[in-house]
């Protein structure tokens, strides 16, 4: 008999080869952290920093007139800054530990998920609790409105997906429970999609109007940490505890390209307004400004381990929040961001 070592060898790549392919070529190398393009001219740069929180800053969500910013952080205080001066204009409340938050389409009202499962909503204008929503006995760790702003979708750790009613607050439809604790979700731009992603490294595509499953999308094999759909619609990307950041086609749900360039798990993603743009942040210390068209990040941003980012509706602002508490606003100083 030959030595088993090359008959598992084999098996290895015989396996690696039939796993989901990109429905592009791959580049002929890799991005890697120290292989990075960089610009002649940055993409954006560092306008402001303010130590916001006295722990790390979990969520944060941009307003759509693009001069509000709203954080959230594990010291339990939710916080209203405006843009660009990054002033507090109102210390929100305290005692509830912010998970997650999201701004309504119109930016009358703004929903936080927390760690006890609860759902709240808010005036945006007065800072004051509307409805608080109880549908989930655990960690609610994502929540996303519509692009109608008519409902509002929140993911738990009880494996569920529920949809609420923005105008009444009733519980409008649970989803099937899912393999495992879900983190993320994002609607689809013509709002009859939602897109989440979990613990096990899967994410679903949801019909929204009848509650069922369209499509499974399996390339990560780690938790993804985040979902985002760019401005088109036509591209979902995912951010998993892998250190990748994969682009997949949300038509036929195949894997449209595999961002290398992190370290370490990627925590957060956004796209820029434009589309043009995907921005990831990273438990390597890293922030990547990805060109969409072509894979390869354009701007590489260090020193800091960054939870949580968001682009402002108007594209002149980049805000990420990190683990020490600190927010940092950068403007946009190139069109094509």
């Amino acid at each position: 008999m030959g030595n088993p070592y090359y008959y598992l060898l084999a098996l290895w790549l015989f396996v690696a080869g039939c796993s989901a392919t990109e429905t592009s070529p791959p580049p002929t190398s890799s991005p890697s952290p120290t292989s990075t393009v960089t610009p002649s001219q940055p993409v954006v740069k560092l306008l402001r920093i303010v130590k916001a929180h006295n722990s790390p800053i979990q969520a944060l969500a941009i307003a759509p007139d693009s001069k509000t910013l709203i954080t959230g952080g594990g010291d339990s205080t939710l916080k209203q800054w405006n843009l660009p001066g990054l002033q507090l204009s109102r210390p929100l409340i305290e005692e509830i530990t912010v998970e997650s938050i999201q701004i309504s389409p119109d930016g009358q009202i703004f929903a936080t998920g927390d760690s006890d499962g609860n759902v709240y909503l808010w005036d945006a204008q007065t800072g004051k609790l509307q409805r608080k929503l109880k549908g989930h006995p655990f960690v609610v760790e994502s929540v996303a409105f519509s692009p109608d702003g008519q409902l509002l979708a929140s993911a738990s750790w009880d494996r569920t997906i529920a949809l609420w009613d923005v105008k009444t607050g009733q519980l409008r439809r649970t989803l099937p429970p899912q393999s495992n604790q879900i983190k993320s979700v994002v609607f689809s731009q013509n709002n009859t999609l939602l897109a989440s992603g979990n613990y096990e490294g899967r994410l679903q595509l949801w019909d929204v109007e009848g509650g069922k499953l369209q499509r499974t999308f399996a390339g990560h094999q780690f938790p993804v940490h985040a979902v985002s759909i760019s401005p088109n619609g036509n591209i979902l990307a995912s951010a998993s505890q892998d250190s990748t950041v994969k682009l997949w086609d949300l038509d036929n749900g195949q894997i449209w390209r595999t961002l290398y360039g992190h370290a370490d798990a990627v925590t957060d993603i956004a796209f820029s307004a434009s589309g043009n743009t995907l921005v990831s942040t990273s438990q390597d210390g890293t922030v990547l400004l990805w060109n969409v068209a072509t894979g390869l990040p354009i701007q590489t941003i260090e020193g800091h381990v960054d939870l949580a980012v968001a682009v402002s509706p108007d594209n002149r602002w980049l805000v990420m929040g990190d683990r020490d508490g600190v927010i940092r606003l950068w403007q946009a100083v190139d069109a094509d961001f």
